[in-house]
């Protein structure tokens, strides 16, 4: 392994700056895989010694041998510093430390300024760490000192004060140590009940950079809410609604686009939640040695080196599939500092073209670590930026911040050089990135890169063939977007992972031949006479992929397809071609932007007057905003003149009050058999278009099945449903919805406190006159989505509405709902 891997970077940085040794004292390769490290407190310890050791402006002092703690690859480390010692002239201590903590200490105890003690309540430690990088101590406990009696010498300078519970701990934290922390930089440590097991032991490791910049570490769960898509059936986990308050506070405490180091299980609900605070993820478990990475690059005043632009020019083939492979986890640091889980130093890489995702960002801040990758390509590797473009986000979740992140994107993709982006969440049970959120992300992102029209050059963008978008389309400017196969057959048991050699979504026996068949069914489902198909297949590297060399794999997948059908290119060269179809398109006269149509086309117009919709798919924060939406653009209709009003309806109940979830548990709709609803009055002209809205907001879950987008909330109070004057005796809307259905979906008729329809492509349809309507509560009322955040102007719609006396206090009880009081 270390001949190869000798071999391979034998060319690499030529005419860069190295280390100058004879002016500074050799680093330390230290054994941390053997010594005498066995619980978190001692971890931090060491990581956090790390990161203070570690200075900026100073040569690197210490690199860590992490083994078998570095998940990813446990070779990692070795490989590195015999390319530290080979390429850029660090020296190694012949004669470092033994593996024994004391011993590491005391070589570095008059770098320290003293020691923070801390009770080992679980808590604490987190804001001892905080303390230690602020102000160069070390974290200590009881525990600690007695078990490492070199931590008796060091002097207390600090002591946390004995805390009540964990809460009352953040909650002086907040006050005294956050607003003396970096404002651009948050680090997340993963350590508890929710999170999953190999990955939360990891987390800590990278705790040394965050450190070293002086950051605010902190261990909360922002679980707000339990759903199927973050706890599954079972497993235990609990949902946090106090810490993810706390966790939202820390970070609207920050500028926008504060970054957010380390980890959080479900990933989910983590993402989600630090994008509409306004923060970006930067997933850092088993990335060990961060500190080291940076110190090294700003002490070598490194900049980052664009990798070459491959492309092997081939000519566009109408009758051709074009298939790109994208390597997974591109938003993490954990991909550059593994060597890509090892595949990269692979003897084979090259075989075939890959798409590397990698996060071209993180090269600003480690570009000793991006150079090493730019500088040693073949022609067959090129790179994606991913995920998002500039750190993890969701797009659909950024609300208000969008905008800031969309130009920040641009301008590191002007600056890398690289070309397209995946904008995509890798499960079809989150939404896709829409046309519009697209087009505003490129037009953002335009703005950021000094208006080049070339960047991003083609778009990725996973799932959307599950959430009715076309497998390729082209934005207004001819930006392609590319969108993964997420769903395949009839049969597929894959769960949303379709086109993936990921995990165990393959077929154990025959892994091959499995891809292998999935990438037939796709092209053969999807292509179209005439016109290039362009397939992505996302996959994964080395420990997660379950096979030791993920070129043979391919290469071996591509001999059992249909020969001179299929063309595996990299992702310049398939951004090129996509464009170019793009171009023949237009020069024919065919478009690939999507227009509107007229759903009422064939719709009798005799009459003008409105009618009151009353439409149930979920959660109705998402619906609301969908359907107000409607009445601005397309009714024209003032925020004082919206109808689109959530609540609750359709129970046989007699009580009179219908409210939200609350800790009285006072007249709960579902309870009484309500549904959640929005009321909208449409003219009769409109109502296709309303309908065909509707029918939208659905995602397929299998062939012949779709359901409502938050399938997650489970119960009779989310049911699918459609109310109307009438019910199914009015054929005039009942003719449109036939229309517009695009579901092949199953119509019964409602009759009050109803069960939930999930997973039986049901709709119910209600007679409204037989039921009454329950406005829901303020608080409630034009919310943000728990799948998207809202623009100030759409929140303020309430106010405009109460003020006119259209919106009404309800006088229930205050929901159980972060941010109703």
């Amino acid at each position: 392994m270390f001949t190869l891997f000798v071999l391979l970077i034998s060319l690499l940085f030529p005419l860069i700056r190295c280390i100058d040794n004879n002016n500074n004292t050799p680093a330390i390769f230290w054994d941390l895989k053997n010594a005498n490290i066995t619980n978190y407190e001692e971890e931090s310890l060491v990581y956090t010694l790390q990161g203070l050791v570690n200075r900026l402006g100073e040569p690197p002092e210490l690199f860590y041998d992490t083994g078998k703690k570095n998940i990813d690859f446990p070779q990692s480390d070795r490989l590195w510093v015999e390319y530290f010692k080979k390429y850029r002239n660090v020296t190694f201590d012949n004669k470092p430390p033994k593996p024994i903590l004391c011993d590491l200490v005391n070589k570095y105890k008059s770098k320290l300024d003293g020691a923070v003690l801390f009770n080992s309540d679980g808590f604490s430690i987190h804001i001892a760490m905080t303390i230690a990088g602020l102000d160069n101590l070390l974290p200590v406990s009881s525990s600690l000192m007695q078990n490492h009696a070199c931590l008796k010498d060091v002097r207390i300078v600090k002591k946390l004060p004995d805390f009540k519970n964990k809460f009352s701990a953040y909650r002086w934290a907040i006050q005294y140590v956050l607003p003396r922390t970096n404002p651009k930089i948050v680090f997340n440590a993963d350590y508890y009940h929710n999170a999953v097991q190999s990955q939360g032991a990891a987390t800590i490791m990278s705790v040394d950079y965050p450190i070293q910049n002086k950051a605010f570490i902190m261990n909360l769960c922002p679980l707000w809410k339990c759903d199927p898509l973050d706890c599954g059936k079972g497993g235990g986990r609990i949902p946090t609604p106090k810490e993810t308050a706390l966790y939202v506070e820390i970070l609207e405490s920050k500028p926008e686009l504060v970054s957010v180091w380390g980890w959080s299980d479900p990933e989910h609900a983590y993402t989600n939640i630090t994008s509409h605070a306004g923060g970006v993820v930067f997933c850092t478990f088993s990335t060990p040695n961060l500190s080291f990475w940076r110190s090294i690059s700003i002490y070598l005043n490194t900049k980052p080196i664009n990798a070459p632009k491959h492309d092997l020019h081939r000519k566009l083939d109408h009758t051709k599939v074009y298939i790109m492979f994208e390597t997974n986890e591109g938003d993490t640091p954990r991909i550059l500092s593994s060597q890509f889980t090892g595949a990269w130093i692979s003897a084979h890489r090259g075989k075939i073209p890959i798409g590397w995702a990698a996060d071209p960002y993180l090269g600003t801040i480690f570009p000793e670590l991006w150079n090493f990758y730019s500088t040693n390509t073949t022609v067959n590797d090129t790179f994606i930026d991913g995920v998002d473009g500039a750190g993890y986000i969701f797009l659909n979740s950024l609300g208000t911040h969008a905008q800031v992140y969309e130009k920040r994107a641009g301008k590191v993709l002007k600056e890398s050089g690289i070309s397209v982006v995946d904008v995509g969440v890798a499960s079809n049970k989150w939404p896709a990135a829409t046309k519009s959120e697209l087009e505003e992300y490129v037009k953002n992102a335009h703005h950021g890169n000094g208006d080049d029209d070339k960047s991003p050059g083609m778009m990725l963008n996973a799932c959307g063939t599950t959430w009715n978008q076309p497998i390729n389309f082209w934005l207004s400017d001819g930006t392609p977007v590319i969108n993964s196969v997420c769903n395949g057959p009839k049969n597929d048991t894959s769960n949303g992972h379709y086109l993936y050699y990921y995990r165990n979504y393959l077929n154990q026996t025959e892994p091959k031949k499995d891809l292998a068949g999935r990438i037939t069914w796709a092209s053969n489902h999807y292509k179209k006479s005439n016109e290039p198909l362009f397939l992505l297949i996302f996959g994964s590297l080395g420990l997660y992929g379950g096979n030791s060399d993920v070129f043979t794999f391919l290469s071996d997948v591509i001999d059992l397809l249909e020969p001179n059908k299929y063309e595996v290119v990299g992702s310049w060269e398939m951004s090129r071609l996509a464009r170019e179809q793009f171009k023949y398109h237009k020069t024919s006269n065919n478009s690939f932007v999507d227009t509107n149509h007229d759903v009422n086309h064939n719709i009798d117009r005799s009459t003008e007057n409105s009618e009151e919709l009353y439409l149930g798919s979920g959660c109705y924060w998402g619906r609301q905003y969908n359907y107000v939406q409607i009445e601005r653009s397309l009714f024209g209709r003032t925020s004082s003149q919206v109808t689109s009003i959530g609540g609750y309806m359709f129970g046989n109940s007699t009580n009179k009050k219908a409210c939200y979830y609350n800790k009285k548990n006072v007249s709960i709709y579902s309870d009484e058999g309500h549904a959640e609803v929005i009321k909208i009055n449409v003219p009769k002209l409109k109502i296709g278009q309303v309908l065909q809205t509707y029918f939208e907001s659905f995602i397929r879950v299998d062939v012949k099945t779709w359901e409502r987008e938050d399938y997650f909330d489970l119960g009779s109070g989310y049911r699918a449903l459609i109310g109307m004057k009438g019910g199914m005796k009015n054929i005039y809307i009942m003719d449109i919805i036939q229309q517009v259905d695009p579901h092949n979906t199953t119509f019964k008729l409602g009759i009050g406190s109803d069960p939930d329809t999930l997973g039986t492509n049901t709709v119910y349809i209600y007679d409204s006159d037989n039921f009454e309507f329950h406005q829901a509560e303020l608080c409630l009322q034009f919310h943000n989505n728990q799948t998207g955040t809202y623009p100030k102007q759409y929140h303020e719609i309430k106010n405009e509405l109460v003020s006119r006396g259209k919106l009404v206090k309800t006088f229930c009880p205050t929901p159980e709902i972060v941010g109703c009081k």
